[in-house]
């Protein structure tokens, strides 16, 4: 079977796009009859299923497809449709649309443990100053709260070195990975309470 068929088979295409009659057939042998009498069982199975794919990935189709230039023809898919989610299984490669699925995941992830663990990790409650425990140890140690973080951070920054090089770790990896995430976001959270930068004037508004 030809690629053209293939993508008939796939629902790529809807016809081979010949104008006068198919003239696949005399190429690869596999025309209208042949395709007709080609049961779904004996289809090749290609990277673009499974059979719920509504549309390709943005990448070059092949089979013969080319714009009026002869150039090949690309299908841009948009990754605001909800459906750009079907395209995450179906490579091999990391495509945008999983990774982007795996960063929201993971951030979610952490803004729960966040959420479940501030009341102990800062020594407040909602209703209270969330970086009271930095204030208190930025004064303690007479350093910024900022240079405190960065050393908390510093703690499990080393222990991912060390899983890299070694393969062990007194912790799961994606959990150091998170902490690492997490004393970022404080970090972020401390520049916008000492006036470092602001948050929707400066940083929101950054294009770049």
């Amino acid at each position: 079977m030809c690629s053209i068929c293939d993508e008939i088979a796939s629902g790529i295409r809807k016809d081979c796009g010949c104008e006068n009659g198919c003239d696949c057939g005399p190429v690869c042998g596999c025309g209208p009859e042949a395709r007709s009498s080609t049961s779904a069982s004996e289809l090749p199975k290609t990277n673009l299923d499974p059979p719920n794919f509504l549309f390709p990935p943005p990448f070059d189709l092949g089979g013969g497809d080319s714009g009026t230039d002869g150039a090949p023809v690309v299908i841009e898919a948009d990754p605001d449709d909800p459906n750009y989610q079907l395209m995450v299984d179906t490579h091999e490669v990391m495509s945008p649309g999983r990774m982007d699925k795996l960063m929201r995941e993971f951030f979610e992830h952490l803004m729960v443990k966040c959420q479940k663990k501030n009341k102990a990790y800062a020594e407040t409650d909602a209703t209270s100053d969330a970086l009271n425990n930095f204030r208190e140890a930025a004064l303690d140690y007479d350093i910024t709260m900022t240079k405190y973080a960065h050393i908390l951070q510093g703690k499990h920054y080393r222990a991912f070195k060390t899983w890299m090089r070694t393969g062990e770790a007194p912790d799961k990896p994606f959990r150091i990975l998170g902490d690492i995430i997490v004393y970022a976001f404080i970090m972020y959270c401390i520049g916008v309470d000492e006036g470092t930068w602001k948050h929707e004037q400066e940083v929101l508004e950054d294009g770049d």
